[in-house]
């Protein structure tokens, strides 16, 4: 599928792939969000793992959602808003593969030594993003988390691998990436 449009890079830079998703184009983050983009925009750290450029991870939903509050807040004179992904728009954007096979494209439970890796170690999905699968589980709207993760079989690591977690659950396996959209849409929560 040939791109929206132009990749976005944000404050933080975070870049953002396009994406056309039903009719609209989405921004997906390229890496899922690092502990040092995390830092910058919370002033702490709550990853248990450790690495400027390791997901964060031991962050719950609640947690996401006032990180992206306040990057919100923070790019509120841009054209876009930051939010999570629905599970159909994360799922559409893992399918977008086209991968030579999940030890190119994921660190998980075989691979991974036990522990989160620097986001980028592996190849890029058909779309351009990394870590689809594998290194942490990834927040959706609505508390379902998606992926797969370092501590995963090779079956969680697939586009339908999730399950609903509590607002408030936290662990050294979940983290998020973002999607951005242009201010005038709606988005979910």
């Amino acid at each position: 599928m040939p791109p929206a449009s132009r990749p976005l890079v944000n404050t933080l830079g975070m870049e953002m792939i396009p994406l056309r998703f039903n009719g609209q184009v989405l921004y997906f983050s390229k890496y899922e969000v690092t502990q040092q983009q995390w830092y910058a925009v919370m002033g702490n750290n709550p990853s248990y793992q450790r690495g400027d450029t390791v997901p964060v991870n031991r962050v719950s939903l609640e947690d996401v959602l006032q990180f992206i509050e306040m990057l919100n807040q923070l790019e509120r004179n841009n054209s876009f808003r930051y939010r999570l992904p629905t599970v159909e728009e994360w799922e559409f954007a893992a399918r977008g593969s086209g991968s030579p096979g999940l030890d190119a494209v994921a660190w998980y439970q075989p691979n991974s030594g036990g522990r989160p890796r620097p986001v980028g170690g592996k190849q890029a999905n058909g779309f351009g993003l990394h870590d689809m699968f594998g290194n942490v589980w990834e927040w959706c709207a609505g508390g379902f988390i998606r992926g797969g993760a370092y501590d995963s079989p090779a079956e969680q690591c697939s586009p339908r691998g999730g399950r609903k977690e509590l607002p408030q659950a936290r662990d050294s396996n979940i983290g998020f990436r973002l999607v951005a959209t242009p201010v005038a849409e709606s988005p979910p929560q």
